[in-house]
């Protein structure tokens, strides 16, 4: 059965891709002030952690006020205050587009979100502090070619929604052996130039967030479902809210958890695990988790992943 058209916003506004939470579904929300949507791209919207129960003007404005002090906040904490222009949208408006997040446009599940034919909206809560973390740092990474770019974000929701760029090919976790879980056949098998250049893509946008900027980042969260592609297959690597600075002059930085997938981080990062068990706190370095994208190459260039050891 053939997904309905989302709902039109305005002739410019082009079909999207969505991460959608369940209990967003049906709710219709009153918007602030209309902003006219002009987009050349086809593109795809998170949608973070949204339960709203009211549609009062002054809850929205409340929310605009908090989300917008949080980014802020961040982006002054992250990068002295420095960033790149972002496009405003209403919640109103990617409630228009969606159609009611019809059943019909799921396309796949990413860790705690869900993505959709037009938008994405994230399952479950979500520390607004990671949000602004994801606005602030994504802003940053946008000009290198091999990150998903942020276009936006609407504030005026309980939580900011941002909109990517559309991965046309989708997730590279679908073009790996066991890892499309869909009902759908399986895509054709990347060829190993493909599935190289892919390594290759991600690693040098890693190297750009440990290096391009003037405080050293990591990503925490290093996997292949991180990774999307895009018409030409190129690797589009996404999700930086996890993302944390070493402090200047330091080679390692101090934090109460250390993130990540087991299976999907570097050994260090295990062994440094354990021995701080009986402390308060863990320490990582941009290394570690640059260690942690070769579990990852190897997964992607043979193609397939490993079986879980019993």
């Amino acid at each position: 059965m053939a997904s309905p058209a989302p709902a039109a916003v305005s002739e410019s506004w082009n079909v999207c891709t969505i991460l959608h939470h369940h209990q967003y579904k049906g709710r219709k929300v009153k918007s602030g002030s209309t902003i006219n949507i002009n987009l050349p791209l086809v593109h795809f919207i998170m949608f973070s952690c949204y339960k709203s129960t009211t549609t009062e003007d002054e809850e929205m404005n409340g929310f605009f006020l908090r989300n917008g002090g949080a980014v802020l906040e961040q982006t002054i904490r992250l990068f002295n205050g420095k960033s790149n222009p972002l496009r405003s949208y209403s919640s109103q408006q990617f409630n228009n587009a969606t159609n009611n997040f019809h059943d019909t446009t799921f396309i796949h599940l990413h860790g705690n979100y869900g993505l959709y034919k037009g938008f994405s909206h994230r399952f479950g809560d979500v520390k607004l502090e990671k949000i602004a973390t994801e606005v602030s740092v994504a802003s940053q990474m946008n000009n290198h070619k091999n990150v998903l770019k942020l276009l936006g974000y609407c504030l005026d929701s309980k939580f900011p929604m941002l909109v990517y760029e559309f991965p046309v090919h989708g997730n590279l976790s679908h073009f790996l052996i066991d890892g499309n879980n869909s009902n759908e056949p399986p895509p054709p098998r990347l060829p190993f130039e493909s599935r190289l250049r892919t390594g290759i893509g991600i690693a040098n946008a890693l190297a750009y967030l440990h290096h391009g900027h003037s405080k050293t980042f990591i990503h925490r969260e290093i996997f292949k479902e991180a990774v999307y592609l895009d018409q030409d297959y190129g690797a589009k690597l996404f999700d930086f809210q996890s993302s944390i600075p070493i402090p200047d002059g330091e080679t390692h930085v101090d934090v109460d958890l250390i993130e990540g997938t087991m299976g999907h981080m570097s050994p260090e990062s295990l062994r440094h695990m354990a021995d701080s068990a009986a402390t308060t706190h863990n320490s990582c370095s941009c290394d570690y988790w640059f260690d942690a994208w070769k579990n990852e190459l190897k997964d992607i260039t043979l193609g397939e992943e490993e079986e879980e050891e019993t």
